[in-house]
């Protein structure tokens, strides 16, 4: 789903994720089993993406991750590593499987989904 930029919905999830922080880390402290996301603005060649880096390390208020999809913007591809500070991130996710803490840019386009996927992920979001 493609968005435009300052939509209302979409900066109530970033401010909630920034405020949340907190809180994906706490579950990584307790080394909760999953898939660590955070969800950043990737910006090149005109284009701009907001797009999930799946984590794979953490020093003090850096993240080092890698891109989980292929990105519109040139010059990325999936896998490519990435940094960013805590600052930088629009959105924060642990998935385990059976549970989704996090994602508050996931529960902003629930009401443009198909009703069974909504309903899915509904039952499946956390704080």
């Amino acid at each position: 789903m493609s968005y435009p930029t300052g939509d209302d919905r979409f900066a109530e999830a970033r401010r909630k994720a920034q405020a949340t922080l907190p809180r994906f880390h706490e579950l990584a402290r307790a080394g909760l089993h999953g898939a660590y996301l955070v969800k950043m603005r990737l910006e090149g060649g005109g284009e701009v993406e907001h797009i999930w880096v799946e984590v794979t390390g953490l020093r003090g208020d850096r993240f080092q991750g890698r891109l989980t999809n292929d990105p519109i913007v040139p010059g990325y591809s999936a896998g490519d590593a990435v940094q960013l500070h805590s600052h930088e991130i629009e959105d924060w996710m642990i998935n385990t499987g059976e549970v989704r803490y996090g994602g508050y840019t996931v529960r902003a386009m629930l009401d443009d989904m198909q009703p069974e996927q909504a309903e899915e992920l509904r039952s499946q979001l956390r704080d």
